[in-house]
């Protein structure tokens, strides 16, 4: 499967527990082609949140990987209103001025 870009929108919502984070952006990535092994298998990830290297791969190696997937004038992070709601969100770019147009102008292109 070729690689894609993750949809927009948000991809776990309600908790903050590396443990549930993990296998849903693991997932996402999977779902389009990402190539990334499941890291917490590797380094004794044990399902309370407690594996130190679990929390760094999650807020560096994933959180990294899950933004080099985004599209155009987006970035994955958490909501601007809600901490425990990650997703892929619109961030704008220097071509366009507001949300409408950029979502226009990035579609044409398509």
């Amino acid at each position: 499967m070729a690689e894609q870009t993750l949809d927009t929108g948000s991809y776990s919502c309600g908790t903050m527990r590396v443990q549930d984070l993990i296998p849903k952006f693991i997932g996402a990535l999977r779902f389009i082609g990402a190539t990334l092994p499941d890291p917490c298998s590797k380094h004794g990830f044990d399902g309370d949140g407690t594996c130190e290297e679990c929390s760094y791969l999650l807020n560096e190696d994933i959180w990294d990987a899950m933004n080099e997937h985004c599209p155009e004038c987006y970035h994955f992070s958490s909501h601007e209103g809600d901490g425990a709601d990650y997703g892929v969100w619109h961030v704008g770019c220097d071509n366009c001025d507001e949300f409408e147009d950029c979502e226009k102008d990035h579609k044409q292109e398509d």
